[in-house]
């Protein structure tokens, strides 16, 4: 009886575990984005984030959040028919995960004309030329390549 207790103990645990360490999002949200091309999923537009939670709880799959404000939503662990038979109202694209570096820090930047104040993805002359500063979220693809390669 006493081992009985002790498998409900740790279950109770592991719950409460599980609850604590996915920070406040679901266990079927994923944050991170995919690092290789069989991890990409399906990319659906016009998706809000309660529809994607309701259908990854019904379906159980895993999503990702891309743009909450322009309901922007990545699906994984599901085909592209039933996807777009549980969404009609969803454009669905497959996600891409490429593998060259899309920038390299050394090449890249633009020189302003004048001292005119900073308007847009570019490098004016007084600031430095680290695109992983206006860019932070290619990090997250490892898509910055650092000086020197």
């Amino acid at each position: 009886m006493k081992w009985i207790s002790k498998m409900a103990r740790m279950a109770i645990v592991v719950v409460f575990l599980f609850n604590f360490v996915s920070c406040g999002k679901g266990i079927t949200e994923m944050m991170s984005a995919p690092k290789t091309q069989d991890q990409a999923g399906l990319i659906a537009s016009c998706t809000t984030k309660a529809q994607a939670v309701a259908l990854s709880e019904s379906a159980g799959i895993k999503f990702r959040m891309i743009n909450e404000k322009r309901q922007i939503v990545e699906f994984y662990g599901i085909s592209p028919e039933d996807l777009a038979r549980k969404l009609p109202k969803s454009k669905l694209r497959e996600n891409k995960v490429y593998k060259e570096k899309i920038i390299a820090l050394g090449d890249f930047g633009a020189q302003s004309v004048g001292d005119y104040p900073f308007y847009g993805a570019h490098t004016p002359k007084y600031r430095n030329e680290s695109s992983g500063r206006y860019f932070s979220h290619l990090g997250q693809i490892d898509a910055v390549m650092p000086h020197g390669e």
